[in-house]
Protein backbone atom coordinates (compact mmCIF):
# COMPACT_ATOMS: atom_id res chain seq x y z
CA UNK A 1 0.00 0.00 0.00
CA UNK A 2 0.83 3.47 -0.25
CA UNK A 3 3.17 4.66 1.93
CA UNK A 4 4.41 1.63 3.34
CA UNK A 5 7.65 -0.59 2.30
CA UNK A 6 7.87 -4.22 2.30
CA UNK A 7 11.00 -5.18 4.59
CA UNK A 8 12.58 -8.29 4.98
CA UNK A 9 14.60 -10.00 7.90
CA UNK A 10 17.04 -12.90 7.52
CA UNK A 11 16.53 -16.26 10.26
CA UNK A 12 18.33 -15.56 13.52
CA UNK A 13 19.01 -11.89 13.19
CA UNK A 14 17.34 -8.57 13.98
CA UNK A 15 18.11 -6.04 10.94
CA UNK A 16 15.55 -5.69 8.74
CA UNK A 17 16.26 -4.44 5.09
CA UNK A 18 14.50 -3.88 1.62
CA UNK A 19 13.47 -7.26 -0.16
CA UNK A 20 15.67 -8.08 -3.23
CA UNK A 21 17.83 -10.91 -4.75
CA UNK A 22 21.20 -12.10 -4.07
CA UNK A 23 23.34 -14.97 -5.33
CA UNK A 24 21.79 -18.20 -4.66
CA UNK A 25 24.62 -21.24 -3.31
CA UNK A 26 26.57 -22.59 -6.50
CA UNK A 27 25.02 -20.11 -8.66
CA UNK A 28 26.55 -17.47 -10.74
CA UNK A 29 26.55 -13.69 -11.37
CA UNK A 30 24.87 -15.22 -14.93
CA UNK A 31 22.14 -16.85 -13.73
CA UNK A 32 21.50 -14.80 -10.96
CA UNK A 33 20.69 -11.95 -13.63
CA UNK A 34 18.43 -14.28 -15.49
CA UNK A 35 16.79 -15.45 -12.70
CA UNK A 36 16.24 -12.13 -11.47
CA UNK A 37 15.25 -10.48 -14.37
CA UNK A 38 12.46 -13.64 -14.73
CA UNK A 39 10.77 -12.56 -11.40
CA UNK A 40 11.58 -16.20 -9.96
CA UNK A 41 12.52 -17.28 -6.68
CA UNK A 42 11.88 -20.63 -6.64
CA UNK A 43 15.16 -23.01 -6.68
CA UNK A 44 13.72 -25.31 -9.29
CA UNK A 45 13.33 -22.58 -11.83
CA UNK A 46 16.59 -20.90 -10.84
CA UNK A 47 18.43 -24.83 -11.99
CA UNK A 48 16.00 -24.31 -14.93
CA UNK A 49 17.57 -20.72 -15.97
CA UNK A 50 20.90 -22.22 -15.78
CA UNK A 51 23.39 -20.05 -18.34
CA UNK A 52 24.24 -21.87 -21.50
CA UNK A 53 27.94 -21.22 -21.21
CA UNK A 54 27.95 -23.91 -18.67
CA UNK A 55 25.40 -25.91 -20.63
CA UNK A 56 27.45 -25.71 -24.14
CA UNK A 57 29.87 -28.49 -22.51
CA UNK A 58 32.93 -29.33 -24.45
CA UNK A 59 33.77 -27.11 -27.37
CA UNK A 60 36.03 -27.68 -30.68
CA UNK A 61 38.52 -25.39 -31.92
CA UNK A 62 36.53 -24.87 -34.81
CA UNK A 63 33.49 -23.79 -33.04
CA UNK A 64 35.58 -21.14 -31.16
CA UNK A 65 37.43 -19.72 -33.82
CA UNK A 66 34.28 -19.41 -35.86
CA UNK A 67 32.80 -17.52 -32.56
CA UNK A 68 35.86 -15.24 -32.49
CA UNK A 69 35.37 -14.36 -36.29
CA UNK A 70 32.15 -13.62 -35.79
CA UNK A 71 32.84 -11.30 -32.97
CA UNK A 72 35.54 -9.54 -35.04
CA UNK A 73 32.97 -9.28 -37.85
CA UNK A 74 30.61 -7.77 -36.22
CA UNK A 75 32.28 -5.19 -33.84
CA UNK A 76 34.76 -3.93 -36.49
CA UNK A 77 31.50 -3.55 -38.78
CA UNK A 78 29.62 -1.97 -36.18
CA UNK A 79 32.41 0.53 -35.60
CA UNK A 80 32.37 1.45 -38.90
CA UNK A 81 29.44 2.88 -39.07
CA UNK A 82 30.64 6.00 -37.34
CA UNK A 83 33.87 6.27 -38.18
CA UNK A 84 35.55 8.53 -35.22
CA UNK A 85 32.13 10.09 -34.52
CA UNK A 86 32.26 7.75 -31.35
CA UNK A 87 35.30 9.03 -29.97
CA UNK A 88 35.05 12.62 -31.35
CA UNK A 89 31.58 13.11 -28.90
CA UNK A 90 33.77 11.46 -26.06
CA UNK A 91 32.61 7.85 -25.77
CA UNK A 92 35.09 4.47 -25.82
CA UNK A 93 34.21 2.82 -28.99
CA UNK A 94 35.95 -0.42 -27.61
CA UNK A 95 32.85 -0.01 -24.54
CA UNK A 96 30.41 0.69 -26.66
CA UNK A 97 30.57 -1.09 -29.82
CA UNK A 98 32.91 -4.13 -28.29
CA UNK A 99 29.28 -5.01 -26.59
CA UNK A 100 27.68 -6.24 -30.00
CA UNK A 101 31.24 -8.09 -31.01
CA UNK A 102 30.65 -9.74 -27.60
CA UNK A 103 27.22 -10.78 -27.91
CA UNK A 104 27.79 -12.01 -31.61
CA UNK A 105 30.60 -14.09 -30.69
CA UNK A 106 28.41 -15.11 -27.52
CA UNK A 107 25.23 -16.28 -29.55
CA UNK A 108 27.36 -18.30 -31.90
CA UNK A 109 28.88 -20.59 -29.28
CA UNK A 110 25.86 -20.93 -27.83
CA UNK A 111 24.35 -22.10 -31.18
CA UNK A 112 21.95 -19.29 -31.18
CA UNK A 113 18.97 -18.93 -34.23
CA UNK A 114 18.99 -16.21 -36.28
CA UNK A 115 16.21 -14.90 -34.64
CA UNK A 116 17.54 -15.21 -30.95
CA UNK A 117 20.83 -13.79 -32.10
CA UNK A 118 19.02 -10.88 -33.45
CA UNK A 119 17.75 -10.38 -30.20
CA UNK A 120 21.14 -11.26 -28.32
CA UNK A 121 22.85 -8.30 -30.22
CA UNK A 122 19.79 -5.64 -29.26
CA UNK A 123 19.94 -6.59 -25.82
CA UNK A 124 23.50 -6.13 -25.98
CA UNK A 125 23.08 -2.74 -27.79
CA UNK A 126 20.98 -1.70 -25.02
CA UNK A 127 23.70 -1.70 -22.53
CA UNK A 128 26.11 -0.42 -24.87
CA UNK A 129 28.37 2.29 -22.57
CA UNK A 130 31.94 4.19 -21.71
CA UNK A 131 33.18 7.57 -20.97
CA UNK A 132 36.26 8.92 -22.86
CA UNK A 133 37.48 11.04 -19.31
CA UNK A 134 38.12 7.82 -17.97
CA UNK A 135 41.34 8.09 -19.60
CA UNK A 136 42.78 10.71 -17.43
CA UNK A 137 43.45 8.28 -14.69
CA UNK A 138 40.80 6.35 -13.48
CA UNK A 139 40.57 3.08 -13.13
CA UNK A 140 37.67 2.35 -14.87
CA UNK A 141 38.71 2.09 -18.52
CA UNK A 142 40.54 -1.19 -17.61
CA UNK A 143 37.17 -1.86 -16.86
CA UNK A 144 35.28 -0.75 -20.38
CA UNK A 145 36.13 -3.83 -22.83
CA UNK A 146 35.06 -6.32 -20.00
CA UNK A 147 31.71 -4.73 -19.04
CA UNK A 148 31.26 -5.10 -22.77
CA UNK A 149 32.37 -8.49 -22.92
CA UNK A 150 29.84 -9.47 -20.32
CA UNK A 151 26.85 -7.42 -21.40
CA UNK A 152 27.29 -9.14 -24.56
CA UNK A 153 27.11 -12.29 -22.77
CA UNK A 154 24.34 -11.58 -20.62
CA UNK A 155 22.73 -10.40 -23.92
CA UNK A 156 23.30 -14.21 -25.73
CA UNK A 157 21.78 -15.27 -22.24
CA UNK A 158 18.63 -13.72 -22.27
CA UNK A 159 18.17 -14.13 -25.78
CA UNK A 160 18.13 -17.88 -25.49
CA UNK A 161 15.83 -17.84 -22.40
CA UNK A 162 13.86 -15.81 -24.54
CA UNK A 163 13.99 -12.59 -23.87
CA UNK A 164 13.54 -9.59 -26.57
CA UNK A 165 16.26 -7.23 -27.53
CA UNK A 166 15.38 -3.76 -29.78
CA UNK A 167 15.34 -5.69 -33.17
CA UNK A 168 16.25 -2.43 -34.94
CA UNK A 169 18.95 -1.11 -32.66
CA UNK A 170 20.81 0.09 -35.35
CA UNK A 171 18.34 1.40 -37.69
CA UNK A 172 15.80 2.76 -34.83
CA UNK A 173 15.58 7.15 -35.73
CA UNK A 174 14.60 7.39 -32.30
CA UNK A 175 17.14 6.06 -29.49
CA UNK A 176 19.12 3.49 -31.61
CA UNK A 177 22.61 3.02 -32.08
CA UNK A 178 23.79 4.88 -34.51
CA UNK A 179 21.29 7.90 -34.06
CA UNK A 180 22.11 8.28 -30.31
CA UNK A 181 25.86 8.05 -30.43
CA UNK A 182 26.55 10.19 -33.78
CA UNK A 183 23.82 12.50 -32.46
CA UNK A 184 22.62 12.77 -36.36
CA UNK A 185 20.04 11.14 -38.70
CA UNK A 186 22.37 10.71 -41.55
CA UNK A 187 25.84 10.95 -40.53
CA UNK A 188 26.66 7.05 -40.38
CA UNK A 189 26.53 4.42 -42.64
CA UNK A 190 24.43 1.36 -42.32
CA UNK A 191 25.43 -0.48 -45.43
CA UNK A 192 29.29 -1.10 -43.39
CA UNK A 193 27.52 -3.73 -41.92
CA UNK A 194 26.58 -5.84 -44.43
CA UNK A 195 28.80 -4.23 -47.57
CA UNK A 196 31.17 -7.65 -48.74
CA UNK A 197 29.52 -9.68 -45.55
CA UNK A 198 31.52 -13.08 -46.02
CA UNK A 199 33.69 -12.13 -48.49
CA UNK A 200 35.52 -8.68 -47.47
CA UNK A 201 36.92 -9.65 -43.88
CA UNK A 202 37.35 -7.02 -41.94
CA UNK A 203 39.28 -9.34 -39.19
CA UNK A 204 41.68 -9.28 -41.52
CA UNK A 205 42.20 -5.50 -40.78
CA UNK A 206 42.50 -6.02 -37.23
CA UNK A 207 46.13 -4.68 -36.51
CA UNK A 208 48.09 -5.60 -32.73
CA UNK A 209 49.25 -3.17 -30.40
CA UNK A 210 53.34 -2.51 -30.86
CA UNK A 211 53.22 0.18 -27.80
CA UNK A 212 51.27 -0.30 -24.24
CA UNK A 213 49.27 2.96 -25.44
CA UNK A 214 46.70 4.94 -27.04
CA UNK A 215 46.74 3.72 -30.86
CA UNK A 216 46.14 7.23 -31.83
CA UNK A 217 49.95 7.61 -30.16
CA UNK A 218 51.35 5.05 -32.67
CA UNK A 219 51.84 7.14 -35.91
CA UNK A 220 53.85 9.93 -33.76
CA UNK A 221 56.16 7.13 -31.71
CA UNK A 222 56.87 5.43 -35.35
CA UNK A 223 58.32 8.54 -36.84
CA UNK A 224 59.97 9.54 -34.05
CA UNK A 225 61.49 6.56 -34.30
CA UNK A 226 62.24 6.80 -37.72
CA UNK A 227 63.65 10.40 -36.63
CA UNK A 228 66.09 8.49 -34.09
CA UNK A 229 67.30 6.29 -36.78
CA UNK A 230 68.63 8.57 -39.58
CA UNK A 231 69.62 11.26 -36.65
CA UNK A 232 70.36 9.64 -33.54
CA UNK A 233 69.73 12.08 -30.41
CA UNK A 234 68.66 11.05 -26.99
CA UNK A 235 66.48 13.33 -24.73
CA UNK A 236 69.04 16.01 -23.44
CA UNK A 237 68.88 16.96 -27.48
CA UNK A 238 65.61 17.66 -27.49
CA UNK A 239 64.32 21.27 -27.96
CA UNK A 240 61.06 21.09 -28.86
CA UNK A 241 58.36 18.71 -30.22
CA UNK A 242 55.89 19.64 -33.11
CA UNK A 243 53.20 16.54 -33.79
CA UNK A 244 50.77 17.78 -36.82
CA UNK A 245 47.33 15.48 -36.51
CA UNK A 246 43.67 16.67 -36.60
CA UNK A 247 41.86 18.22 -33.86
CA UNK A 248 40.74 14.97 -32.78
CA UNK A 249 44.52 13.88 -31.60
CA UNK A 250 44.67 16.82 -29.52
CA UNK A 251 41.47 15.73 -28.05
CA UNK A 252 42.16 12.16 -27.46
CA UNK A 253 45.91 12.35 -26.74
CA UNK A 254 47.63 15.55 -26.44
CA UNK A 255 45.66 16.96 -23.15
CA UNK A 256 48.01 18.46 -20.79
CA UNK A 257 50.03 15.92 -18.96
CA UNK A 258 49.75 15.38 -15.10
CA UNK A 259 50.75 12.78 -12.86
CA UNK A 260 47.55 10.72 -12.19
CA UNK A 261 48.03 7.20 -12.94
CA UNK A 262 49.36 4.55 -15.54
CA UNK A 263 46.19 5.23 -17.64
CA UNK A 264 47.08 8.90 -18.06
CA UNK A 265 50.43 8.15 -19.00
CA UNK A 266 49.36 6.09 -21.31
CA UNK A 267 46.72 7.63 -23.45
CA UNK A 268 48.77 10.92 -23.32
CA UNK A 269 50.77 11.91 -26.21
CA UNK A 270 53.62 14.49 -25.00
CA UNK A 271 54.33 11.48 -22.11
CA UNK A 272 54.98 9.06 -24.67
CA UNK A 273 56.44 11.16 -27.15
CA UNK A 274 58.76 12.18 -23.80
CA UNK A 275 59.25 7.87 -22.98
CA UNK A 276 60.10 7.03 -26.39
CA UNK A 277 62.83 9.84 -26.95
CA UNK A 278 64.52 8.64 -23.72
CA UNK A 279 63.99 5.11 -24.49
CA UNK A 280 67.37 2.72 -25.90
CA UNK A 281 66.25 0.89 -28.57
CA UNK A 282 67.27 -2.85 -27.85
CA UNK A 283 66.73 -5.86 -30.91
CA UNK A 284 63.58 -4.18 -32.34
CA UNK A 285 62.47 -3.62 -28.44
CA UNK A 286 61.98 0.05 -26.89
CA UNK A 287 63.58 -0.34 -23.01
CA UNK A 288 62.98 2.39 -21.29
CA UNK A 289 66.23 2.38 -18.91
CA UNK A 290 65.11 4.99 -16.32
CA UNK A 291 65.84 8.58 -18.09
CA UNK A 292 65.69 11.03 -15.10
CA UNK A 293 62.66 12.21 -14.50
CA UNK A 294 63.50 15.93 -14.67
CA UNK A 295 64.30 14.97 -18.35
CA UNK A 296 61.49 13.38 -18.92
CA UNK A 297 59.48 16.30 -17.43
CA UNK A 298 60.97 18.69 -19.76
CA UNK A 299 60.42 16.90 -23.03
CA UNK A 300 57.02 16.64 -21.90
CA UNK A 301 56.79 20.49 -21.36
CA UNK A 302 58.02 21.32 -24.36
CA UNK A 303 55.66 19.21 -26.71
CA UNK A 304 53.40 20.98 -28.69
CA UNK A 305 50.51 20.03 -31.30
CA UNK A 306 49.91 21.79 -34.78
CA UNK A 307 45.85 20.53 -36.12
CA UNK A 308 47.29 19.69 -39.93
CA UNK A 309 44.19 20.71 -42.40
CA UNK A 310 45.97 18.16 -44.48
CA UNK A 311 45.85 15.38 -42.36
CA UNK A 312 41.31 16.01 -41.64
CA UNK A 313 41.03 16.37 -45.56
CA UNK A 314 42.69 12.92 -46.05
CA UNK A 315 40.46 11.68 -43.23
CA UNK A 316 43.03 11.76 -40.82
CA UNK A 317 42.17 11.29 -37.17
Amino acid sequence: PEGRWLLVRKRDTTAFMQAGGKLEAGETPAEALVREVRGVRDEASARHATPSARRAGSVNGKRFLTAVVAGYEVGCRVGMTGGASQLRRGFHPSATSGTFAAGAAAAKMLQLNPRKTLHALGIAGTQAAGLMAAQYGAMVKRMHAGRACQSGLYGALLAEQGYTGIQNVFESEYGGFCTTFSRSQDSFNLDALTSGLGERWETMNVSLKFYSCAATNHATLDGLRDMRAKRPFDADDVEKVIVHGAQLTVDHVGFPYRPTGMTGAQMNLPFCVATVAGATLWNGFLLWLGMRLREHWTVVQNYSHQIDVGIVARGGT
